[in-house]
């Protein structure tokens, strides 16, 4: 399941400050965070352990790049992969 993660916990585990975050955002080379109230945002933890990996495995940027991309792109299919799992455990409660 999709964790949200403040920018504390974001910096903590990418090993980069809040400039370096949002620069790299900017050049689309780190996820952006998600709007989880009209001022709050926060980010997808597993989108930053995606990228971390990337950065271990020595991918280019172009690749981290296509990676985000390929990140933000998957977002919408959060709530539904989530209401599968959560029908199919409540499936195997009830049984």
């Amino acid at each position: 399941m999709a964790k949200l993660i403040k920018l504390p916990d974001v910096e903590a585990l990418s090993g980069l400050r809040c400039t370096k975050i949002y620069g790299a955002i900017k050049v689309g080379l780190f996820p952006p965070p998600v709007k989880i109230t009209a001022r709050a945002s926060a980010w997808v933890e597993d989108e930053i352990l995606a990228v971390n990996a990337s950065r271990i495995g020595a991918q280019s940027d172009e690749q981290i790049r296509r990676l985000v991309a390929d990140l933000v792109a998957a977002r919408p299919q959060i709530l539904p992969e989530f209401l599968a799992a959560r029908s199919a455990h409540l499936s195997q409660a009830a049984a």
